[in-house]
Formats: C-alpha cells, sequence, structure tokens
C-alpha cells in the first residue's frame, strides 16, 4: 500500500526528525511504501528560520527583544547548525517527501507532540487531527502525542470534535490514553515512540553509524530544557566517577567548559549517545536512544515529564526519573537491560500489531 505519513519532518530538532525517520522504515518493514506528505506550514517555517520578523513581531515587545538578541548572540553557530540539519533532511528526508496533493491508501499521522498548541495559531492545527484535503481511504493517528493536556472546557471540546476524523488511534502517553477513555474514545492503544521500535543495529544500519567507540569514556549530557538539572551537580557527579563530561545544548556539543563546540544532527546527537558511558536528559528522545543503546540513565524534567514518567514506568526504570533540580544519587543507576529490552520487544510488538491491523499490507 502507498502511505503517507504527516508529522513534524522538517524540525530542526533531532528527535522530530528521528521518530519521522522511524515511522517511514517501520512502514517500510511492514510492506508498504511510505512517503512524507509535505505539508510544512509557515508557521513552522518561521519557527525554525535563521531569523524570522514575523516571529519577533508575534511575541511582543519584551519578548521580541530577547528573540532578537538570542538571534544575535548565537547567529553563527545556528547558521552552521541549520546547514548541517538541511544536509541531513535532504538526505534522510527529502527523498521521501511527496506532494498534499497525492493520492494514498492511507494516512499516518504522528508521532511526536502534533497534537499540541501551536504557539503561532494560538491554538491547535486541524490538519494534524485529519482535518484536512488529502487524498485517502484511511487516516490513523499512530503513537500521537499533546505534551501538556487541554485543562479548560472549551479545549477538552475542541479535542474531542477534532478526533473524529480518525479511523484508529493510537497515543505514545498512557495518561494521554486515560484522558481521551474519559473523553469517551475507548478504543485508543498506547503504542511505542517510533523511535524505540528500530533496535540499535537497526539505528547503526539507518544512519551510517561505524562500530568504532571513543577513545575517551564520558558522561553526555543533554541540556535540553533548562531548570531540569543543576549543572553544577551533574560536573560533579562526573568528576566523582572519573568521567569527562560532554555537553550537548541546542547549538551543538561541547566539553564541560563550554569549548570546542561541535555543531551536531541527528546522526552526531545519536553517536554521542551509542559511544557515552552514561547519560543525563532532560529530552524525551535523549531518554528513549539511551534506552535503546543499554546506557545508564538519569532523566529529569522542569515540564512535561508524563511521557518519560509513562516510558520509565512501562520498562521498570522507574528510579531513573529524577525531581527537576533536585538530588542526583550518588551512584550512577544500576539498569538490567535484559529484563528492560526483553519488556520493550512485547511492546514493540503490540505497537507493530496496531500498525499490521490498522493498515494492512495489500
Amino acid at each position: 500500500m502507498k502511505i503517507g505519513i504527516v508529522t513534524y519532518h522538517r524540525s530542526y530538532n533531532y528527535g522530530a526528525l528521528l521518530q519521522a525517520i522511524a515511522t517511514r522504515y517501520v512502514l517500510e518493514k511492514c510492506g508498504h511504501d511510505a512517503f512524507y506528505i509535505d505539508y510544512w506550514p509557515d508557521y513552522h517555517r518561521q519557527m525554525y528560520a535563521l531569523f524570522s520578523v514575523k516571529r519577533m513581531m508575534s511575541l511582543g515587545p519584551h519578548a521580541g527583544l530577547g528573540y532578537l538578541k538570542n538571534v544575535l548572540l548565537t547567529y553563527s553557530t545556528r547558521k552552521k547548525k541549520i546547514g548541517k540539519t538541511i544536509d541531513f533532511i535532504s538526505r534522510y528526508i527529502n527523498p521521501y517527501a511527496k506532494s498534499e496533493n497525492e493520492e494514498f491508501d492511507a494516512v499516518v499521522y504522528g508521532s511526536d507532540q502534533i497534537w499540541r498548541k501551536q504557539r503561532a495559531l494560538k491554538g491547535y492545527n486541524p490538519v494534524y487531527f485529519g482535518q484536512d484535503d488529502f487524498r485517502t481511504k484511511r487516516k490513523i493517528a499512530f503513537s500521537a502525542s499533546m505534551g501538556m493536556l487541554p485543562t479548560t472546557k472549551q479545549d477538552k471540546e475542541k479535542i474531542k470534535a477534532l478526533l473524529g476524523a480518525f479511523d484508529a488511534i493510537s497515543v505514545r502517553e498512557s495518561d494521554l490514553q486515560q484522558f481521551l477513555s474519559v473523553m469517551g474514545f475507548c478504543n485508543v492503544a498506547h503504542t511505542l515512540d517510533p523511535t524505540l521500535l528500530l533496535t540499535s543495529g537497526d539505528w547503526d544500519n539507518v544512519l551510517g553509524i561505524n562500530n568504532e567507540k571513543s577513545d575517551e569514556e564520558y558522561i553526555l549530557f543533554y541540556n535540553f530544557m533548562e531548570n531540569s538539572f543543576d549543572v553544577n551537580h551533574v560536573k560533579c557527579f562526573a568528576e566523582r566517577h572519573g568521567l569527562k563530561l560532554k555537553i550537548i545544548t541546542l547549538f551543538g556539543a561541547s566539553d564541560e567548559s563550554g569549548k570546542n563546540v561541535k555543531v551536531t544532527d541527528p546522526k552526531d546527537f545519536v553517536t554521542l549517545i551509542r559511544n557515552s558511558a552514561m547519560v543525563f536528559t532532560s529530552s524525551f528522545h535523549g531518554l528513549a536512544f539511551s534506552i535503546i543503546y543499554g546506557k545508564p540513565v538519569y532523566a529529569a524534567f522542569m515540564a512535561n515529564s508524563g511521557r518519560a514518567a509513562s516510558l520509565l514506568k512501562l520498562l521498570g526504570m522507574d528510579n531513573c526519573l529524577l525531581q527537576p533540580m533536585g538530588q542526583i544519587p550518588a551512584s550512577i543507576p544500576e539498569v538490567d537491560y535484559q529484563v528492560v529490552h526483553s519488556r520493550l520487544a512485547e511492546k514493540r510488538d503490540e505497537t507493530l500489531d496496531f500498525l499490521k491491523s490498522n493498515v494492512p499490507a495489500s
């Protein structure tokens, strides 16, 4: 079958691009011809632009000035990173992108937080809920996520109305599954984020990562969400265990002094996790790839920890989730990855069963 994928396939974001690649990979393994429907609205383009007057004006005077200051301070590094990410997209995404006018046997919507409120729209984008004119016989929500759950009556009613376009629904977080159940959607499946459907060997092959290991042992700190970890505590932890520290920020990877910034793309991101001795992360996909590659990991989130908590509970790794800015345990976490990967394999089978049932091979 010819399958269209609607997702954040052009984000300058490690996790978004990797889950997009994983979704296509899994659909192809199921016997389909899978393509990204090249829907990428202007507000997304503005969000990831090197500089956007439109975005600056939409933020208001104070936040707009902060945005301008940040652009000026990080211009050179951001320009390099955007260029490298565009190169990555041209290799892994563009060859599989199709026009919105193409006809598909089915369209899969997800994963990532496609159902979140879009700041530029001050609301939800109906297209990510299947409210569109794409030419297809069937619409499936796959491992969709919302981020923060709606709290107002108005937003809840809006979500309930938007979800009526789907023939089948699966979501990534158990709390979202429960939320939709309360609203009357009783047949919502709980499925894995697509990145977790690939093994470490699959990712090595897909991204072309060689088997060479790093000459130095290091802890990797993915400082994605500020105020999740005390940076000085992470540095002290690394020193205590005699390990170097590498830090990934939005702009690239550096050592703990902040020097030697290496502009990174999703392949570099995965490679850094793969070759690390341990990971600290405030990113869901930083956590996901730590699990895929069997790394000891501590995760903390200043906000929106539900998706990580859901995954760690499923895998019996609750002790790896710390309170934001809380005390870091003295020891490296002990994780029985034989048990974890066995549980992960069971959930992979359930997730693939959902896909095979709702997007059957021709």
